[in-house]
């Protein structure tokens, strides 16, 4: 018993080992800038910006990535990752770093973005690049989640 216990530790280490969530976008989508508070801690920056005629609460992080949430409807729907590179590949399965399971995108556009129409929960997730090197390879991307809006009741 205590030989199986013993297996079955080392292979949830080295799952977890492997793959750590960075960013648990699961557990900030649809919440109130309160709740994102009790999750995080107080923001680095907080401010209003105005689009258009509607002004949007935003909060930025400055953790291992800085990433903004804004609150254009009083919940946390729009999530933003700023350059996620050189620390993570561009690819499809970085998604599983934030919390979320690997789905198959909806579309993706080699060395230009990786989207997501169809992810549960969300209306769109979208990997896009904003810099390649001179080879054409991708040098920077920002990731981009925008949540339904509706607040998880689990």
């Amino acid at each position: 018993m205590c030989r199986i216990t013993i297996i079955l530790f080392t292979v949830l280490c080295l799952v977890s080992c492997n793959n750590p969530t960075i960013l648990d976008v699961e557990e900030l989508a649809d919440k109130t800038p309160q709740q994102v508070e009790e999750i995080l801690g107080k923001p680095d920056t907080a401010y209003t910006q105005v689009f258009v005629t509607k002004h949007v609460f935003t909060q930025i992080y400055r953790r291992d990535f800085e990433f903004e949430i804004m609150y254009p409807e009083g919940l946390s729907t729009d999530i933003v990752v700023f350059d996620a590179a050189p620390k993570l590949p561009f690819e499809a399965g970085i998604i599983e770093k934030f919390g979320l399971q690997q789905l198959p995108p909806s579309d993706v556009l080699a060395n230009a973005y990786i989207k997501w129409k169809n992810y549960p929960g969300y209306k769109t997730i979208n990997f896009f690049v904003t810099d390649l090197d001179s080879a054409g390879n991708v040098e920077q991307f920002r990731l981009f989640f925008k949540s339904d809006g509706v607040p998880n009741t689990q």
